[in-house]
């Protein structure tokens, strides 16, 4: 008896002799016993009493069982599971445990606080009720084809709270396998995703009306490559075309099939490639050409001049070039009728005659400087205003200072 805890040493020699002393047969007890180590162990003792004839005890026999081990795994769990539901209670989401069936044993306080029901109520499948209607069957028939399988379950339903409102949960279940390996328990959680799911139908609107928005641009700007009688291109950046719009079919007859794969250089007038090269040169260093003026070849005819505006992004190069042919020919007109008008007025100027006459009857007229002699060239009627140059064929000019640059308008 000296080896038994002193805790325990009067609690075991009561209950031993309360057995002996009376009538009983059996006695067990729990109690620490002292090792040779100095340390105590878990003793499981059972013992039997033998009695004579009358009932008096003779002696008793009995077994120790070191449950040392077994104690410590069970101090172990019961601490475990201590942890665990001071955990759960803590969780903002909801816990639950379910029998291997599926039938929940425990629901932690979250879920019924958003339930409004009181503890220890809602178990079995009774949490069944609580699921919005358009819900019910899809998580119920994955609820039911995990316990089935023995596979994780998670789901994302609707329950309603207190508030008679629905709210999105994301809810998971884990089985809990025993040494068989069958399922022993379920543990699961209810995790509320309201927001997140808000949030996620925003998003897929935005994203929609983005794809709609993006849709619209797209055929904006097709019509716009389309329709632009500009030349419109993409390029690499070595100018290789990649894309042409049908602006060049129009302008110069080059097909967006015969330009894919073509190196614009190729297209550019022999006599206007060092500044097309020079302006190539720019681009890579700086990104970006303005005004570039230069004639390319056509398919057909005499080339036509280009004004054009490129600028690099990445890899690529996107130019727009605009006919500018009929722009200068009439710049050019435009210059040279200033020169004449110019030349006349630092000779004097033009004179004018109203003299009657016939297709053959000479015309004379008086400059500053002198007199000269034309006779008009055919024209369908002799009263036809007309201009004749100084030197052509008809005109014999006697006023030397005018001889270079005569120009006259007799009016009939």
């Amino acid at each position: 008896m000296e080896h038994i805890h002193p805790a325990d040493r009067q609690r075991v020699d009561q209950s031993i002799h309360a057995v002996i002393d009376g009538s009983g047969h059996n006695w067990s007890g729990e109690y620490r016993f002292l090792r040779a180590d100095g340390s105590y162990a878990e003793i499981l003792d059972r013992g039997t009493v033998l009695r004579d004839e009358k009932g008096g005890a003779l002696r008793m026999i009995g077994a120790m069982l070191d449950q040392t081990e077994r104690k410590r795994q069970q101090d172990a769990l019961r601490e475990n599971e201590m942890m665990l539901r001071k955990l759960t209670e803590a969780m903002p989401a909801m816990a639950w445990v379910s029998a291997p069936d599926g039938a929940v044993e425990w629901f932690n306080a979250r879920w019924y606080e958003y339930i409004g029901s009181k503890p220890g109520s809602d178990l079995g499948n009774d949490w069944a009720g609580y699921l919005h209607p358009e819900d019910r069957d899809s998580a119920t028939g994955r609820w039911a084809e995990a316990l089935r399988t023995g596979s994780a379950f998670q789901n994302e339903h609707r329950f309603v709270g207190a508030d008679d409102r629905y709210r999105w949960f994301l809810v998971r279940g884990m089985p809990m396998h025993d040494a068989k390996e069958d399922v022993a328990r379920w543990f699961g959680t209810c995790t509320d995703i309201q927001e997140l799911v808000e949030a996620r139908d925003v998003l897929s609107r935005s994203r929609e009306e983005l794809a709609r928005e993006v849709e619209a641009r797209t055929r904006e700007l097709d019509r716009i490559w389309s329709i632009s009688e500009d030349l419109l291109v993409v390029c690499d950046r070595d100018m290789g075309c990649r894309n042409a719009n049908a602006a060049w079919a129009g302008l110069l007859g080059w097909g967006a099939v015969e330009l894919i794969g073509r190196c614009l250089d190729t297209l550019v007038d022999p006599q206007d490639l060092p500044r097309w090269t020079e302006a190539k040169d720019t681009l890579q260093r700086s990104g970006t050409v303005k005004d570039l003026d230069v004639r390319l070849r056509a398919r057909e005819g005499p080339p036509r001049w280009t004004t054009w505006n490129l600028r690099a992004e990445g890899d690529m190069v996107y130019g727009s070039g605009r006919d500018i042919t009929r722009r200068l020919e009439l710049g050019q007109k435009l210059r040279q009728a200033h020169k004449m008008e110019t030349v006349g007025k630092l000779t004097g100027g033009w004179r004018t005659t109203s003299t009657t006459c016939s297709r053959s009857s000479p015309v004379t007229c008086t400059c500053s400087s002198g007199r000269w002699q034309a006779t008009p060239a055919p024209r369908t009627a002799c009263r036809t205003p007309w201009r004749a140059s100084a030197g052509g064929p008809r005109c014999r000019v006697n006023c030397s200072p005018l001889a270079a640059a005569s120009r006259w308008s007799p009016r009939y």
